[in-house]
Order: structure tokens, then sequence, then C-alpha cells
């Protein structure tokens, strides 16, 4: 009688169950890989990597905005000025293609005809109709437009070849500068500050002569989305503020932060100070090209900066106080044949674009006035410039000061002796800490005052045009050795000369102190352990 639905199975049917089930499950060593295998195989897979051109990746604003497509999942491919001498191609770069940078080409004045493959001559080796179908497989194109703005017409001559339906797959954003507003009129000033610009005073603004051919090219690029040839291509163009961050520019900050971190002049406020300078991260400029290039949003003229705008003054003086140094205004006449200062002599209050999903900030607090100590590290460490600091210790007459002016003078370091730290850097100090120095002068001993005048002779008759600089305590003879300062205050004298902002950032050449072991803790660890043993103290 067969067994109801509910009743076991013969004993046969039970064996011949059990057999593949226990054969099928995992043993203890195998259970993770194949679960981990399961979830591999059950997984979504990944979504294929988009398409995105940038020409002049090279350069300082390009290689930002390509390593951050990259980072974004982009496959990214673009031009470069010089790929020659056994260079390889940049690792941000999928394929890179030679182009040099070429004198600008007003772009209204090109013919039309011209297509983007003839640009393309380069001497790599690189097959142009490979450089053109690169350019014509992307969805993302980024193309600088101050530098060669006649690659605007090239590229859309190009890209008029594709259907509308495969045009309107593609974006297409223009770099330009804040420059192209350099003539614009300055807005009403209140009480509670300026008012600010917009991408809606787009169409009265003034720009520079320089750049006009820049401007032609934005406008060339925002109608193409409506022209019969392009139509259907999404276009867009971006205005940052003068950029800063990532080692800085020429264009931006750089010759500000050179001459900051030298120290050797004070920082030259230009016109006043009183002209607001639009900034912006160039990393942020970068999640501003990504941000377009997903969203697409209506506005098709974005003005990138920051948030807070800022005065010229106010950003120089925060640059001076990053690097320990001061500021002065330079006078009007000084600037007329100054070069390179045009993107600080602009009065630009602006905001920026309000988009949909605004891009995201490079730190927590934006502008450039909170992030400055983060900016000076990045700039010292993307330029390579580690402080020289020298020591220069050893008995009397070994030369010690002659080789310290020959090491200051070579590589253009402050020279840092005892006769310095009396003569210059106490005057320096408050008038409160001179007259504690002076109250804690010691007299000079007997055997110090013979030993001055010993080694003060003997430098002095081997080295007749040699100024002696060891403290002044190596005086001719017959010169009395007065009260001298006692070695507590010559150490902060020596600790505030080098935390000074030329010490701090080109280094120093130390001559004849510390002079002891000692003295040397104290000095760079701010403690005084005892000496080993076996050294004096």
């Amino acid at each position: 009688m067969e067994g109801g639905a509910g009743d076991a199975p013969p004993p046969e049917t039970i064996e011949a169950v059990a057999a593949p089930v226990e054969a099928s499950k995992p043993k203890a060593s195998e259970g993770a890989g194949r679960a981990e295998g399961e979830r591999k195989q059950t997984s979504t897979p990944s979504e294929p990597k988009r398409e995105a051109f940038v020409f002049q990746a090279d350069t300082y604003i390009g290689k930002t905005i390509a390593e951050y497509l990259k980072e974004k999942s982009f496959n990214v491919n673009g031009t470069v000025n010089v790929l020659s001498g056994g260079k390889k191609k940049p690792s941000y770069l999928t394929r890179a293609f030679q182009i040099p940078l070429s004198p600008t080409v007003k772009p209204n004045h090109v013919d039309q005809s011209r297509a983007l493959s003839r640009s393309m001559s380069n001497k790599t080796g690189k097959d142009e109709e490979q450089a053109m179908a690169t350019i014509l497989e992307c969805e993302l194109i980024v193309c600088p437009l101050v530098k060669q703005p006649n690659l605007v017409t090239q590229l859309l001559t190009a890209l008029s070849a594709l259907s509308e339906e495969e045009r309107s797959k593609k974006v297409v954003i223009g770099i330009t500068s804040p420059l192209t507003w350099a003539k614009t009129p300055a807005p009403f000033k209140t009480h509670e500050g300026p008012l600010l610009l917009s991408e809606g005073d787009e169409p009265r603004r003034g720009g520079a002569a320089a750049y006009r051919s820049t401007i032609a090219a934005e406008r060339l690029l925002l109608r193409a989305r409506d022209h019969l040839d392009t139509k259907g291509l999404r276009t867009y163009v971006v205005c940052p503020g003068v950029l800063y961050g990532n080692g800085e520019t020429e264009e931006g900050f750089l010759e500000i932060f050179k001459t900051a971190w030298e120290s050797k002049v004070k920082l030259p406020v230009f016109g006043g100070g009183q002209q607001y300078v639009p900034t912006l991260h160039v990393a942020k400029l970068a999640k501003y090209v990504y941000t377009l290039g997903k969203t697409a949003p209506p506005q098709h003229y974005v003005l990138a900066v920051d948030e807070e705008p800022q005065t010229l003054e106010a950003l120089l003086k925060g640059i001076a106080e990053a690097f320990l140094t001061e500021v002065e205004e330079v006078p009007f006449e000084q600037l007329i044949l100054r070069q390179g200062i045009g993107q600080y002599m602009v009065d630009l209050p602006m905001k920026p674009t309000a988009l949909d999903v605004p891009p995201n900030n490079v730190y927590k607090v934006d502008g450039i006035l909170p992030n400055l100590k983060s900016l000076r590290r990045n700039f010292i460490r993307a330029r390579n410039l580690h402080p020289m600091r020298v020591l220069l210790h050893g008995p009397p007459l070994s030369s010690k000061s002659y080789l310290g002016e020959v090491i200051a003078r070579q590589y253009t370091l402050p020279h840092i002796t005892a006769k310095h730290l009396v003569e210059v850097v106490l005057p320096q100090q408050s008038e409160e800490f001179r007259a504690e120095v002076e109250a804690r002068r010691v007299p000079a001993d007997e055997a110090t005052q013979n030993a001055a005048k010993t080694a003060g002779a003997a430098k002095t008759a081997s080295r007749p045009g040699t100024p002696a600089t060891n403290a002044g305590a190596l005086p001719p003879p017959g010169v009395n050795v007065g009260p001298r300062v006692c070695d507590a205050d010559m150490l902060e004298l020596c600790r505030r000369a080098l935390a000074s902002g030329p010490c701090a950032h080109l280094g120093y050449v130390l001559d004849g102190f510390p002079r002891s072991y000692a003295d040397a803790r104290a000095l760079f660890t701010r403690q005084e352990p005892a000496p080993p043993p076996g050294e004096a103290g």
C-alpha cells in the first residue's frame, strides 16, 4: 500500500536521497570559499567604465580633472604637449596623443571645414584616425578655452559628423578664466558687503583684451547645442575663480606663495587691496566638471567660485600669516610694468551658480583662508622645497665662521651666529623682553675674556679681510668683553630666530651656537636632559 503524503519513504529511497545531500555539504575548509564564490556569481555585474577625453591633460587644470575622472571610474584619454624622448604617457591616461600647444587662433577666423584630425599630426606614431575615433567615442569631453580656443571650432566640426542621437549622448565642457570678466563694471557695495555677480550678468560682462578669442570660443560652444550641424550636444562653459591648491600655478597664486616662502621681501598689496578676487580650489573645479557630466543641469554657463568672496588684502594677509611674513602696499606707479598680476587686479565679487546637485567641497570649511596651512604644506611638498639646516661646530680657529659665510652665501640661507642673535634678533623683540634680558646679563669671567682676546687676535691676523662674526665674543686684543647674555636667553633668542619665516622655510646655518650637547638638546627639543657621560656641560 502506498503511503500518504506525510508517510516516510521506503529505506532505499532514504539512502538514495541522503547520499547526494551528504555529498553536497561543503567541508569546513571549503565553506567560506564556496560561499564567497556564490556571492560573486549572484552579485550585480559592475557597470562598464565611461569614456572621457581631456585636452591638455598634462597641464595644471587638465591633470587635476583627468585624475579625478579616473578616480570616478572613467577611462580617461587626452592630449599632451610633449611625449617624446622615451617619456611614457601619464599613468592617469588610458591613451595619450601629442598635440603641442600652438598660438591661439580666433575661432571665428578658423576655417570651419578644418577637421580635428588635422591638428593631431604628432611625432609619436599615433594614428590620426585612432585619435579621432577616440574623441568621437567619448561621452564627456573637456576642453580648456584659454590656451587653445581654436580647438572649439575643430571639435565641433568633428562632432558634426555624428547623428543627432549620437550627439545627444555627449557632454562638452569648456574651461575659461575669470579674466574674461576683467572689465565688467563693479557692482554696488553696501554696508553689508558688495552685491554679487552671477551667471545672469554674463551678457553684460567685459573681458580683458587678451581674452577676446576665449570669449568668442565660449559663445561658439554655448550656441552649438542649437546649431543645425551640432544640434543635440550638451555644452557647458565653466568659469572658475583664480585657482589655488595642488602646488599652485602661475595663473593662480604661485608667485605670491613663492614670495611668501622666500620671505625676503614683504608681500605686495596691489591696487589698494580692496578689490574682490574670486577663488576656487582646482580640485573642486574637477568636481564641477564631473557633476556637469553626470547630472546635465539646465544652467549652461556656470560660475565656479568659493562661497565667501574675499578682498585681495585679506587673502594676502592670510597667506603672509601662514608663511610667517608681512604685507606692504605697493604704489600704483610700480604696477605699470609689472607682469602676471592681472588675476589680482580684478574686482569681481561673485557667487557660485546654484546647481541642483552641487559638487562636494574639498575641505570641511570651503574657501582659501581657512585652509592656508594645508595649502602651504601642499605647496612645499609639491615643489620639493625642503629647508637646508646646517650646524657648524668645532674648536676655536677651525674657520667655522668663514665656512658659515660661504655656505650661507652659496645657498642664500640666513647665517645665525651669537653676534647675530644679540645685535639683530634681540632688538626686534618686545621692550619688556629686552629689559628682562638686560637684567639677566652675567659678567664675563677672566678666563672668558682672555680666551676671547686670544682667539680674536689670531683670527684677525690669519684673515685680515674677514669680519669677525662669531658672537662678538671674539673681539680683537685690547677690547674688553662686557657682560654677556645668559645661556637661557641665548637659547630663547635662537628659538625665535629659527621660528622666523626665512629660517623656517629656507633653512639656516648655525655657526658656533649651540656650544654644547646640553644647549643643542634644549634648543631643538625644548628640554634639557643631562649630557652623556664624559661630555662637558
